[in-house]
């Protein structure tokens, strides 16, 4: 983190929170299926919220519904307020029906999800983000990924899981690595497709992919 700190800036708007989300699926991991396959489509649905890691990040208020969808190449995201703050998030037996029906919210974007996907399981992670100071692409580092809770109905009785892998994410003009950035090859980085639901999953169920 030092090393990005001197070639970078913290976002001025969420420079540190923590993220949190309540991952969907159907009862048969349909969801998961296509990430497992590489299907033509792919969707990711979830329920996230953010807190503050200290005085200085201040948090997003309240949560949203996030809706992944890609076919082939074509990417959209959906997002939708939720009525759900984040301490009820915190709170709430992901077992509840009230994680089910808030679905609902989605059909208003065309997406009928209620009723065919259930609460799996919580991911949650500390993001710190920057912006490189000469290319302006945007950084974020996601650690200490965890699921701390698992929906009974989905998996069962399970042990919390926590992954090994820090994950940096870099957006900006192209594909190229930032001149700035460049020295973050000698950490032995390696750039991989990776889904933290995806690897949660293979962690609580221990299953190997």
């Amino acid at each position: 983190m030092g090393a990005l700190r001197r070639v970078c800036i913290p976002d001025p708007d969420f420079a540190a929170g923590r993220v949190s989300s309540i991952y969907y699926d159907t009862p048969d991991w349909q969801l998961l299926g296509e990430k497992r396959n590489s299907d033509y489509l792919k969707t990711k649905v979830r329920l996230r919220w953010y807190e503050s890691l200290g005085e200085d990040s201040a948090p997003e208020n309240g949560s949203f519904l996030e809706v992944k969808l890609r076919v082939g190449c074509t990417r959209r995201k959906v997002r939708v307020a939720s009525p759900f703050s984040a301490q009820q998030l915190r709170r709430k037996n992901l077992s509840h029906p009230d994680l089910v029906q808030v679905l609902g919210l989605l059909a208003v974007e065309g997406l009928p999800y209620e009723g065919r996907l259930r609460p799996a399981f919580v991911v949650s992670y500390c993001r710190h983000r920057f912006f490189e100071r000469s290319s302006g692409a945007r950084i974020s580092i996601d650690s200490n990924i965890t699921a701390p809770r698992v929906n009974p109905q989905m998996l069962g009785s399970t042990q919390p899981c926590r992954l090994p892998e820090t994950i940096v994410e870099i957006k900006g003009a192209d594909d190229a690595l930032p001149v700035g950035l460049r020295h973050l090859l000698a950490l032995r980085i390696r750039r991989a497709s990776f889904s933290k639901y995806y690897q949660c999953y293979g962690r609580l169920t221990a299953t190997q992919f």
